[in-house]
């Protein structure tokens, strides 16, 4: 394929298919926020379709986008002077949630409890636990070595626990 070739409206389409729900999910985690991760994917999308170069360039496309959407979205985390503490769309970061059941307060604090912590820590628990990735996977994803995304990953679930215990006695005390 020539280098000044673009790719097409419908490989992107194609690619959009097959990685988009995962790849919205990982821009989600890093940005907390649901209309800044549609924002980072649109502009994944559009700049990969204003590059040059061709489909047969690229060896994955899934490692490909899962970068691109990560750098945008840290793009974004820099010309942002502060994360807020809470989702902005509040209630939507896991609406695929209840499609799997359980209970809506226990989603509720899951989601507040994934809400403090940080962005690297937030994508290393969805790439892990949401995507089913191994820490090598997650380590190649990402672009870090396998012991930071294990330890990432450890410091994240020792916050969430931290969180919810917290969270759970205070709830008790209410009664």
């Amino acid at each position: 394929m020539s280098n000044d070739r673009r790719i097409t409206k419908e490989w992107a389409e194609k690619l959009y298919d097959r990685y988009g729900e995962r790849l919205y999910r990982q821009a989600l985690m890093i940005l907390w926020d649901c209309g800044l991760a549609e924002d980072a994917m649109h502009q994944v999308f559009v700049k990969l379709l204003n590059q040059r170069g061709g489909a047969d360039e690229v060896a994955s496309w899934e490692g490909y986008l899962t970068r691109a959407v990560r750098n945008e979205c840290y793009r974004v985390l820099r010309r942002r002077k502060r994360l807020p503490a809470q989702p902005s769309s509040e209630g939507q970061i896991f609406e695929a949630a209840n499609a799997m059941g359980g209970d809506e307060q226990e989603r509720q604090e899951l989601e507040r409890a994934l809400g403090q912590l940080g962005p690297e820590q937030r994508e290393v628990i969805q790439l892990k636990v949401y995507e089913g990735m191994t820490f090598r996977q997650v380590a190649e994803a990402i672009g870090i070595s396998v012991n930071t995304a294990a330890s990432r990953y450890r410091y994240a679930i020792d916050r969430l626990r931290s969180c919810l215990l917290i969270n759970r006695q205070g709830n008790r005390d209410e009664f």
